[in-house]
Formats: structure tokens, sequence, C-alpha cells
């Protein structure tokens, strides 16, 4: 019982170890004042402040060596305890000696079990890898489809930044998706206000629909327009079912609001 004790007593000053190291984790490196195999990012062989560690590299050596005690401790008393059940004539020294040797094997045991444990549960967990990757994030462009009404203009300007404030404003409000279908790019008339980054086309959605009437009504057909301020802009919405002109030469292709701001 006594080798089992050692080997228990072992684990708890590794632990212990393992806790006070953390006062260190958040600096890049440390200096070790007494070194343990294994521990230092410098070498075994380093003296003085040249002996530095990082936390990443501290806690594996420190594992590691634990675990090499252990097994050496336990190979020791197997030893003993083998020579003293062999040599020994007293009934009691037998037993003294099977008792060692069993508790060796036992408190092994215990070491090889909980690696194997650990390392069945998550091989990354005997790792000690601390570093946490930045994430990656990528923000895509808005969802465009074909559209708009009318023909010629040149397109890719780009929206005005209090276009986007008015569009930010809106999505805040309602919500909700949408679905915008012709920015600055598409077919205009040549003086639209697509290609002036000040105007988009977007489908109609039940919950968009609300946040832009307000319970105002709209006539059946089409071409009714409804104002608020967004983004801190006037933004117009203007209704163009598919076939209404709505003011242009050309007809609507289909169902969408005319949203322009800052007129």
């Amino acid at each position: 019982m006594k080798t089992l004790t050692k080997i228990k007593y072992l684990l708890v000053i590794s632990i212990l170890m393992f806790s006070f190291s953390i006062s260190f984790v958040h600096a890049e490196s440390y200096t070790l004042l007494a070194p343990l195999p294994g521990t230092s990012s410098s070498g075994d062989n380093c003296t003085g402040t040249d002996c530095k560690t990082t936390l990443e590299k501290y806690l594996p050596g420190v594992f590691n060596l634990s675990i090499g005690i252990a097994a050496v401790m336990a190979f020791v008393m197997i030893t003993f305890g083998g020579i003293t059940y062999a040599t020994s004539d007293a009934i009691s020294g037998k037993s003294q000696g099977k008792e060692w040797v069993t508790n060796a094997i036992v408190g092994l045991l215990l070491v090889i079990g909980a690696w194997i444990i650990l390392n069945t549960i998550n091989p990354q967990i005997l790792s000690f890898k601390l570093a946490i990757p930045r994430p990656k994030t990528e923000t895509g462009p808005p969802t465009v489809a074909s559209g708009g009404t009318g023909t010629g203009g040149i397109p890719g300007r780009g929206l005005l930044t209090s276009t986007e404030a008015s569009l930010f404003d809106l999505r805040a409000k309602c919500e909700c998706p949408f679905n915008i279908t012709s920015d600055t790019g598409g077919s205009h008339d040549p003086n639209s206000l697509h290609y002036q980054g000040r105007a988009v086309d977007m489908l109609s959605n039940s919950q968009v629909d609300t946040v832009i009437k307000r319970g105002m009504p709209g006539s059946s057909n089409g071409c009714t327009t409804y104002t608020q301020t967004l983004g801190g802009k006037k933004t117009t919405f203007l209704w163009e079912p598919q076939g209404a002109k709505c003011g242009g030469a050309v007809a609507s292709t289909g169902d969408h609001w005319h949203v322009s701001v800052g007129l």
C-alpha cells in the first residue's frame, strides 16, 4: 500500500504543478528557476536566464515527466518486491514482497489507464495546444438578380453611402431578410437613379411590406409611393407591379419595390 500511496502522491503533485503553472499563462515566455527535463523551450542543457518556456511547452513536459517517473518507480518496486519474495523464507516476508509487486502493478496500470482514457476521449487533450486560431470571416456580396425597367445607362458606379445606410436601417426595423434584384446594374433609363447609386429594386414580402406601408393603404394598380426617413435620409418606396410603367417609358418586368434615397 505504501507504493500505491507514493504514486498517488506523485499524481497529486503533478496536478498541483499544473495548477501553479497557470500563473504565467498570459506571458509569452517564462524563465525557469529550476528547469525540469523536457520543459524548456531552449533545450535541456540551458542555464540561467536562457531557460525559457511557455505554458504550451511546460504542461506536456511535466505530464510526460510524471508518467516516466511513475513508470520507473513501479519498475523499481516490482523488482524489489520480486527479490524480497524470492529470497525471504518467512511467510511475512513473502507476503510483503507480493504486496509491493501488486501495489506497483496497480499504480502503473492507473497511470497508463489515465493516459489511455484521455487519448481515447480526445487525443488533442494530450497535445496541450493552447493556441486558439482566429476565426475566418467572409462577407459575401448581396444577392442580386437581373431586373429593372427601361434600357441604357452605365452600370457599376456603386451605391452611395446614404443608400446603404437607408437599407441597413430598413433591415434593422424589419428584422427580416430581403432580396435586392437590381442596384447599380441591370437595364434602366439613362438618367435612372440606379446609375447614380441612389436607388435599388427590391422584391416584396409580407414583412418588408408591413414596414414600408406602416398601415397606409395603397392602390391595387400599383405605382403607389410611400415615404419615410431611414438612415437619416428621405427614402421613397415606389410599388411597381409587373406590367406597370409608373411614369417610365418601359413596363416593369416584375413585381418589385423601387427604393430611392435622398430625394
